[in-house]
């Protein structure tokens, strides 16, 4: 079993919340057991954020891309204890979880590749009007991170938005913090400036403290359909705070007229 703690401004510290315990659901065993975050230390955690935000903005994109790379090494490295734990946590195949993490390994470099595709100055005129389009980061990013995939998904907005210059406080599932946990001690290893990525655990009562803090400039979550509209009808009259909602979906897949339904079957599954 293991015990975790939650991150502010670089530090690892016990949560002031109650008694946070995530099991095995294979064997129904105590798999991680903690304290949630306070409320109070998620202000505390948005402060710290919009403080480094300030100073993370004008790290030079050089250096920034130089953390990305030593982060995805430091997952590379301990690959292995991240699936056994996403593996653990979710109760997902060693191989699926082995999947995920590579997925989380290969962001980066598909980061900084789009980044650089889509970012940069670029002037036009047309007749006497002349435009410009420069591209800034926005602030503090709030991450709700899913139980199914707690990583490859999380890692997936936390990744880009450090890439921009944002700063991230971060809430994985309560079903999958110590997946979360690794994450972001892999991200201190590889000398992230502290206070940047800030990692929160707990439940709704947190997820919806982010949500209503007055220093949040995004909100980027996957999960439910109930969950994000919640958090859309939260922040309708917020309209300086970007939001990334990735919801839930049924999807339907008809085999017609196969040859072979064996095949057919295996590659539904």
């Amino acid at each position: 079993m293991h015990t975790g703690k939650i991150f502010i401004g670089g530090k690892a510290i016990q949560g002031g919340g109650d008694e946070f315990i995530s099991k095995n659901p294979a064997t129904g065993k105590d798999y991680w057991v903690s304290r949630a975050a306070s409320e109070a230390q998620v202000d505390e955690a948005f402060e710290v954020a919009q403080k480094a935000y300030k100073k993370w903005r004008l790290v030079p994109l050089a250096d920034r891309i130089e953390v990305l790379k030593a982060y995805s090494a430091e997952v590379e490295n301990n690959k292995d204890q991240l699936a056994a734990a996403i593996s653990e946590e979710v109760g997902k195949a060693r191989w699926d979880a082995a999947g995920e993490v590579a997925g989380v390994i290969n962001k980066a470099k598909i980061s900084i590749k789009a980044y650089h595709e889509r970012t940069g100055t670029r002037a036009g005129a047309v007749n006497t009007i002349r435009t410009r389009l420069t591209h800034r980061p926005h602030g503090v990013m709030g991450v709700i991170g899913p139980y199914n995939f707690p990583c490859h998904l999380a890692n997936g907005h936390i990744v880009p938005a450090v890439l921009a210059g944002n700063t991230v406080v971060f809430k994985p599932s309560s079903w999958t913090p110590y997946s979360g946990q690794l994450m972001i001690e892999f991200w201190h290893r590889a000398g992230i400036l502290d206070g940047v990525i800030n990692l929160m655990q707990g439940g709704g009562n947190i997820g919806r403290a982010m949500v209503a803090h007055p220093l949040l400039r995004g909100l980027l979550f996957t999960g439910g359909v109930p969950t994000g509209q919640a958090i859309s009808r939260s922040l309708a009259d917020r309209l300086d705070v970007v939001q990334a909602l990735e919801l839930g979906g049924n999807n339907p897949l008809i085999v017609w007229q196969t040859g072979d339904l064996k095949a057919a079957a295996a590659l539904t599954i």
